[in-house]
């Protein structure tokens, strides 16, 4: 995509995201099965995604209010605000407007850059992830081979720094599952 960029001098985000949001709105892109199912029944309070598309949203019925999404222009360490049975989505690699998300190598980079940055990194997470102190600390499920656990930890651990080290998470690769 960047190499097409370059070459015809001309950005494709918006192109590319209304491609990949109507594949998803006809029902080309959606959730496995028993990926949903597991996301259902797991009743997860947080589920972190690099899709820059509210396919999850969508395919759990979750509604209004429970997409997130990571902007790497501006700051991000406004605690959410949602009551103890909501369920928040939040795409990481931003998806929500054009030339907020990651959909080739400079603007991955740039989110990428932002999330370790001092003002814009991803600081939200960090109270839901915690929301009720040290007494109900979240635990990390980490599912899917399109992100390898060395770059999941990779944004997470500048994120929490050294509070994370006292978390246990389960880090699961396709291999592992």
């Amino acid at each position: 995509i960047s190499l097409w960029e370059d070459k015809e001098k001309e950005c494709f985000s918006n192109f590319l995201h209304g491609k990949i949001k109507s594949a998803v709105d006809n029902g080309k892109i959606r959730l496995n099965d028993s990926v949903k199912r597991f996301l259902i029944n797991g009743k997860f309070p947080l589920i972190i995604t690099t899709f820059g598309v509210p396919v999850i949203e969508r395919d759990l019925e979750l509604g209004e209010g429970a997409s997130v999404w990571y902007n790497p222009n501006r700051r991000n360490d406004l605690p959410f605000e949602s009551d103890n049975n909501a369920r928040i989505v939040y795409h990481i690699f931003g998806g929500e407007t054009n030339s907020t998300w990651a959909y080739n190598e400079q603007s991955l980079l740039r989110i990428v850059h932002s999330l370790h940055s001092e003002d814009y990194g991803a600081k939200n997470l960090y109270g839901i992830l915690r929301k009720h102190g040290n007494e109900d600390a979240r635990r990390l499920l980490v599912l899917g081979a399109s992100m390898p656990n060395w770059l999941f930890r990779f944004f997470i651990y500048p994120m929490f720094g050294e509070e994370l080290k006292n978390e246990r998470g389960y880090w699961l690769s396709l291999d592992n599952i």
